[in-house]
């Protein structure tokens, strides 16, 4: 439509309509030199069912009344009883697919009256027996494809931004070579997408999907549906998967649930303890007997070195000093050396210590009283709870002391620290086919894959795993994760 000769934003638009290019066909040219890079069957579909949703939607009311539309809404929402939930666009990419060509009304419906001819056939059959003459016939093959596909949730494999992605149907198992410009820019391998992928031709086209990708966490009872589902069928196809749209769409509304009202997660520190802050302040008698009665929390600091970074008066009594409290080892992580389990400042006659849990903040008091019997006195012990925390909702005295600051690192220093926690990163993800996952059911990832759900959640965790690494700031090495793949069979 346009040539490659610049048009500017104020002069006449070159389609003849009179207005300025920026107030007509600015945008277009944009478009459609962002698709330049897809698939001549792709434009021409798109360009073919450009309007086609709008046109739906004006049949359905046009015919059958808003009422009928409010019908189909009660009942994408499982809601049986007479009236229909409040209209929620948040929904309605899936809501008009789905009410297009999948929906057929119900006549024990007490929410509407149920139109003879929509109880055997959709919206979409209907609008082409009585639109289908005059429409583009890559748009009737379009909508025929749609009302053969299924709704489904699809394992994000691969993703090609701005282009499309790898689906795999996980009721199915078939998978798909998606082109998709909007979805695949948000996309990440390892994500489920709820929609309904089309075939026309040689493409595998998105007509709809959720309006937020599913976590891996949710495949567990994605899997189990699966398996409910399965039962009745030798091999599961789109067209018997059609019969199982509602209690798919339940599970949809399950999770996107669970997404826009999230519940705040169980924080738990590194001994798996409930994290609650407490910061406890003492009056001491001693700042130099404090020092000497508690410099042994530390395990990875000599008392030299905590003098030496501290402050001391003229008879080189301490003043001011910083204690680690650390402990050998770790229960649940059995690589690591040692644990921190809170810090202690001191400042004149004050002691401060700030912990994570309940537990390890009686143990520190008891600690404190047996070896500062008579000469410490609790002030307070200050509380923050981990919704708090979450929330952002933290008081000045949990944070570092006003004026402490942090001393640079030199570059040789900096580097053995990104180097020693780059290993430890490496060493986790290499032990991490041995150790048992919560979303596993408690079983190693060389235990789960004995199973076909099992090797599909390894699969899908492995995925987020190393698209986790690949955005952090230590990438470990792919030819890492392809060793865990040939060891687990993958």
């Amino acid at each position: 439509m346009f040539n490659d000769e610049k048009i500017g934003r104020n002069e006449p638009c070159p389609c003849g309509s009179g207005k300025k290019f920026k107030k007509c066909c600015y945008g277009r040219k944009e478009n459609e030199e962002s698709q330049e890079h897809m698939d001549p069957l792709w434009r021409s579909v798109r360009r073919a069912i450009k309007d086609l949703p709008s046109k739906l939607v004006d049949f359905s009311e046009k015919h059958y009344g808003m009422k009928l539309i409010l019908g189909g809404w009660s009942d994408f929402n499982s809601e049986g009883e007479t009236g229909s939930p409040p209209l929620d666009p948040f929904h309605f990419p899936v809501f008009f697919s789905w009410f297009f060509y999948n929906w057929t009304s119900d006549p024990y419906s007490e929410s509407y009256i149920s139109p003879k001819e929509l109880e055997d056939q959709t919206i979409s059959h209907l609008y082409l027996k009585k639109e289908g003459k005059g429409l583009d016939p890559l748009a009737v093959k379009y909508i025929e494809a749609c009302q053969r596909a299924a709704f489904s949730f699809h394992d994000i494999l691969s993703v090609t931004p701005g282009t499309g992605f790898r689906l795999r149907d996980i009721m199915t198992g078939e998978t798909f070579d998606v082109f998709e410009q909007s979805a695949s820019r948000e996309a990440r391998p390892g994500d489920i997408l709820f929609g309904n992928v089309v075939r026309v031709e040689h493409l595998a086209l998105l007509d709809c999907c959720s309006t937020y990708m599913i976590p891996v966490e949710a495949k567990p009872r994605i899997l189990q549906e699966r398996i409910r589902i399965r039962s009745g069928f030798p091999q599961l196809t789109s067209e018997d998967l059609r019969e199982y749209d509602f209690e798919l769409l339940d599970l949809y509304h399950e999770f996107i649930g669970e997404l826009r009202n999230p519940v705040p997660p169980i924080m738990m520190n590194t001994d798996n303890e409930p994290v609650i802050l407490h910061h406890l302040t003492y009056e001491i008698n001693s700042s130099e007997r404090t020092f000497e009665a508690l410099k042994a929390l530390s395990i990875t600091m000599t008392e030299e070195e905590m003098r030496r970074s501290g402050i001391a008066n003229s008879n080189g009594e301490v003043v001011e000093a910083d204690i680690n409290w650390e402990k050998t080892g770790n229960a649940v992580h059995s690589g690591w050396e040692s644990t921190m389990l809170g810090t202690l400042h001191i400042e004149g006659r004050t002691l401060t210590v700030q912990t994570n849990s309940d537990e390890r903040a009686r143990t520190i008091r008891g600690i404190i009283e047996e070896r500062l019997s008579g000469e410490t006195r609790l002030i307070k012990d200050e509380i923050l709870p981990a919704k708090d925390l979450a929330a952002g909702k933290i008081p000045d005295t949990f944070g570092m002391k006003k004026g402490m600051q942090t001393a640079p690192l030199d570059p040789e220093t900096r580097k053995a620290i990104q180097e020693a926690s780059r290993k430890h990163f490496i060493e986790g993800v290499q032990q991490w086919p041995h150790r048992p996952i919560p979303l596993l059911e408690g079983k190693t990832p060389l235990e789960a894959v004995q199973t076909e759900e099992g090797r599909e959640m390894v699969e899908s965790l492995l995925l987020v795993y190393e698209q986790r690494s690949l955005a952090s700031k230590m990438p470990v090495d792919s030819g890492v994760f392809s060793e865990i793949r040939a060891l687990l069979g993958l």
